[in-house]
């Protein structure tokens, strides 16, 4: 320290040389608030909409944080190493293929093949209503109040 002086024991006073400024005044206009003001009136462009657009606005609540990601690869790596090595080595021994591979909802059918997986469920075949038999495939017309149609069934 070239300009620090001892005034007394134990203490040290900083001097500075005032004749060197240490801001550059070249950026002097661009950060003046009323310059940017009346910039932007003159031409109507503000110098910072293209760094707004830039910007994203995301929703991260729902990703979990660091730790969170650091106990499900552990997890994961976990259970790789508990697979057989044949199937380890498909996967060239590496988890993260293999969680790659997991992933992958069109790999769930061979993943059931191989034992990694429960086979979903086959879902039942929606139920379709037959017509009775002797039905005659005419629907009942709206009888007028009192009357009886032939299509109606006698109570």
């Amino acid at each position: 320290m070239e300009n620090a002086t001892k005034t007394r024991p134990g203490r040290i006073q900083q001097t500075f040389d005032e004749s060197q400024d240490r801001c550059k005044q070249s950026f002097k206009d661009e950060c003046d608030i009323n310059k940017i003001v009346a910039r932007i009136n003159k031409t109507g462009i503000d110098p910072f909409a293209d760094r707004v657009a830039m910007m994203q606005h995301l929703d991260l609540t729902e990703i979990p944080d660091y730790q969170e990601i650091q106990n499900q690869i552990a997890v994961m790596k976990t259970y790789f190493d508990s697979l057989p090595s044949d199937l380890r080595l498909r996967f060239n021994n590496d988890y993260a293929t293999f969680a790659e591979y997991a992933l992958n909802h069109e790999n769930l059918t061979e993943m059931a093949k191989m034992g990694l997986i429960e086979a979903a469920p086959v879902p039942p075949e929606p139920f379709t209503a037959s017509a009775p038999s002797g039905a005659t495939g005419v629907e009942p017309s709206a009888a007028e109040p009192g009357e009886t149609s032939s299509a109606q069934l006698p109570t």
